[in-house]
């Protein structure tokens, strides 16, 4: 216990969480869909703060290319699998986490049968294809998720909840599936995926208050603004 306080007092010592939301995050189920430079932001920090269970999944390697925004891979990695190579990073960061991890690419029945027990999905895949399936599925089994993309200098925040919006509703028509972004600069993405675990550690903690359920934030580094979409005319359920 004395460890345990020593490690997490941090998280402890924010108003909002406190013993109990602690508590919370360390009951915390949560499956991550990939581990480039949004998933693997997103799976330390879920990692430092103590989630009880983490489940990864991702079929890529570690490129060059990938360095200038993927800071937890190293030169001398490159050619090995990204998912090894952060999961053993993880387990030093924090050998209490039970990790489990999932080296190939993940479908729709896959992704039906690796949401079974889970609290949260966080989508950190980079495609809107990924994040058509993560809605349809995600809303069928009524899992909770977290889905962030990055183009550039920006990005896009959206949570889940039954009952609320998801990404289909912003996007209904499937323009968004062009494909993967050619550019994004090394910041973007780490602000993108700070926000998607501030937001699936308010989920986890028992925070409601303030989480992007309905609002769809885009982030513009280069304008350095935040702005939101809201989604209105959509049924809200009585209770969050």
């Amino acid at each position: 216990m004395e460890n345990y306080n020593c490690r997490y007092t941090r998280n402890i010592g924010v108003a909002a969480i406190g013993e109990e939301g602690q508590r919370r995050l360390r009951s915390g189920r949560v499956f991550v869909l990939g581990c480039g430079a949004l998933g693997s932001v997103v799976a330390a920090y879920l990692t430092g703060a103590g989630v009880g269970s983490l489940t990864i999944a991702d079929f890529d390697t570690i490129s060059l290319s990938n360095l200038q925004r993927q800071v937890f891979y190293r030169t001398d990695q490159c050619g090995q699998s990204k998912l090894h190579t952060l999961a053993a990073h993880l387990r030093a960061l924090n050998p209490e986490v039970d990790l489990h991890t999932v080296e190939r690419r993940v479908e729709c029945a896959d992704l039906e049968a690796l949401l079974d027990g889970v609290d949260l999905m966080v989508d950190a895949s980079d495609n809107p294809q990924t994040k058509y399936m993560t809605d349809s599925v995600c809303r069928r089994l009524g899992v909770p998720y977290v889905l962030g993309g990055v183009s550039g200098m920006q990005g896009q925040v959206l949570t889940w909840l039954p009952g609320y919006p998801g990404y289909s509703d912003f996007f209904p028509d499937g323009d968004m599936a062009a494909g993967a972004p050619k550019g994004v600069l090394g910041p973007t993405p780490g602000t993108v995926a700070s926000v998607q675990c501030a937001e699936a550690l308010k989920y986890l903690a028992g925070i409601r208050e303030g989480l992007l359920t309905g609002r769809l934030l885009l982030i513009d580094l280069l304008s350095m603004r935040f702005n939101e979409i809201k989604f209105d005319n959509f049924s809200k359920p009585e209770c969050k």
